[in-house]
């Protein structure tokens, strides 16, 4: 017992580390706008006097940030926490889909491949809820669903101790744990071989589709994207109904592969837990359908993301079935299949071409910038206010690099991710719209433009494309982007 536990371990840390080579780490991108500047506001009330209402509006519904900051009073560097917590959170995912293939009645070896094919996939988006199984960076919802995983195995095992530790699991994300509820509870209450072969290519071609589709998206026009950008409409990601077809496939397929699973293991405790995942996953979508059928803009929720917990148990029950019935032990065929899915994988999801792959704590990100932001971090005061291209986060350069975390400063609301928030909270739609209005062609502004920010809005500096309004003073300076006062 002893030494299958530490060979279990050993393989996970294995798995951790495969994935960290395959997907990389990114610190301060994306999502971590909202709850990187929550947990250093926490730590310092002083950082963000102007626009702290931009992330606590939605940070305020996890301990997420409590716990970062806690971490950083006790003196752990925000980089060196944030990348420990990837790894703990890869750990906590990746050994509960083991443990979960090992009481459905997987092998050894079954087990580890549907492991190996989770591993390779974890970039992959949930259904329409642009979210992936697990994104290449520390999020609440990543520890959040690697919770929900081992609640599920133990709602299997009939532990009501699965209900504590999903109540654990919405301390960190609320939304994770209550739509990953019906899956823990379902489980709690209660083989063709061609046909698999055309899952796992079906499985394909919807993870090329959905990695691509970001490429068929209209581009907006920036210079009025703020005229519409709060209408209900705007948020087609919390409304099934309008999701494109592709995003429907992404639906049908997780819950087809796990019935196929279902009539294809010999194991009867396998077949019990896949038929009734079909079930709770059924029943997930109708009630996500029906509580999506009037757009609400005050009803942030995303029902579909019950998907997610669908989405991991599918992934290793199919890479489970591979082995057991296609690849039957032989390393050659593992090695192709592996390869061919994770050049698949890594091909569609290569969203930050500037950056290092892995940003190593300790080290700044070698992205220009990221260097302007700090710049700003470590030269202005601290209740100065910035303010960026509105849609810096979309266009080549920043990589999804926030400009928050890394200036530690206030700064004028921008157009991706701050529109959530004005959305979720009516009192910043107002001031959300007039700074859009503001910022409204950005890339053609000139020094005239720049001043009336600073006029207006008592912003100081400004981060401007380097070929942009020469005639600023521009104390920052790189080939591809500078850092110059607004007046």
């Amino acid at each position: 017992m002893r030494r299958r536990s530490l060979r279990s371990g050993l393989g996970v840390a294995v798995a951790v580390a495969i994935a960290f080579v395959l997907h990389g780490y990114h610190f301060g991108v994306a999502d971590q706008k909202l709850y990187l500047p929550a947990a250093l506001h926490a730590v310092d009330p002083a950082l963000y006097p102007h626009d702290a209402a931009f992330f606590l509006t939605e940070a305020r519904f996890t301990l997420f940030d409590e716990l970062v900051a806690a971490t950083i009073r006790a003196g752990w560097p925000l980089d060196v926490t944030m990348f420990a917590g990837q790894i703990v959170s890869l750990a906590i995912l990746l050994s509960g889909a083991r443990r979960l293939l090992v009481i459905a009645g997987a092998s050894e070896a079954a087990a580890w491949a549907g492991l190996a094919l989770l591993v390779v996939v974890l970039p992959a988006p949930v259904a329409g809820t642009r979210t992936g199984i697990l994104e290449p960076y520390l999020l609440p919802r990543g520890l959040a669903i690697g919770l929900a995983v081992w609640a599920f195995v133990l709602a299997i095992q009939g532990r009501a101790s699965a209900l504590a530790l999903l109540v654990v699991g919405a301390a960190l994300h609320p939304l994770t744990a209550v739509w990953s509820a019906g899956h823990v509870l379902a489980q709690l209450a209660g083989r063709d071989h061609r046909r698999g072969l055309r899952a796992a290519a079906a499985a394909l071609v919807v993870l090329v589709a959905m990695g691509c589709a970001p490429a068929l998206t209209p581009a907006v026009d920036e210079t009025s994207f703020w005229r519409t950008a709060l209408a209900p409409e705007s948020f087609e990601v919390r409304y099934p109904l309008h999701w494109p077809w592709y995003e429907w496939a992404g639906v049908v397929l997780p819950i087809a592969v796990v019935a196929v699973m279902a009539r294809a293991t010999s194991d009867p405790a396998g077949a019990r837990v896949a038929r009734r995942l079909v079930w709770s996953a059924v029943f997930g979508v109708i009630v996500a359908v029906l509580l999506t059928v009037a757009p609400d803009r005050q009803w942030p929720v995303q029902p579909m993301r019950q998907l997610h917990l669908v989405y991991v148990a599918a992934v290793a029950l199919l890479g489970a079935w591979l082995e057991r019935r296609v690849l039957r032990g032989r390393l050659v065929p593992r090695l192709v299949a592996f390869g061919a899915v994770a050049a698949v994988v890594v091909t569609v999801q290569q969203r930050y071409p500037g950056s290092p792959f892995v940003e190593w704590p300790g080290h700044l990100p070698d992205n220009a910038y990221v260097r302007a932001f700090d710049w700003i971090r470590a030269n202005t005061a601290v209740d100065d206010r910035i303010a960026v291209d509105p849609f810096y986060l979309r266009h080549p350069g920043p990589d999804w690099h926030a400009a928050r975390v890394f200036t530690r400063r206030s700064m004028l609301s921008d157009a991706v991710h701050d529109l959530a928030p004005a959305a979720m909270a009516p009192p910043l739609d107002v001031r959300w719209m007039e700074e859009q209005r503001a910022l409204a062609g950005w890339r053609t502004f000139g020094a005239g433009d720049f001043a009336r920010l600073a006029r207006d809005f008592d912003v100081s500096w400004v981060v401007v494309a380097a070929g942009q309004a020469t005639g600023l003073d521009c104390p920052f300076s790189e080939p591809t982007v500078r850092v110059c006062r607004a007046r």
